[in-house]
């Protein structure tokens, strides 16, 4: 899911450019059955993550989140 702050000017072309450049604000959501993929892709486009670990191994979270932070 997608969930958009605020909007772009018409025309503005976000492309090429992170979002937040422009006070966008974007979060989606992202697993760790989805693969690091994902989290490479939303720290791409600049956008905010609200993440999901396996509950079966909890011990596994900073593995996948500090390269991100």
């Amino acid at each position: 899911m997608l969930h958009y702050f605020n909007n772009p000017a018409h025309g503005l072309n976000l492309s090429r450019q992170c979002m937040h450049w422009f006070g966008i604000k974007a979060a989606v959501s992202a697993a760790w059955r989805h693969g690091p993929e994902r989290l490479d892709w939303i720290e791409e486009n600049c956008m905010a993550c609200a993440f999901t670990p396996n509950p079966d191994r909890l011990d596994e979270i900073s593995m996948w989140l500090i390269p991100y932070i």
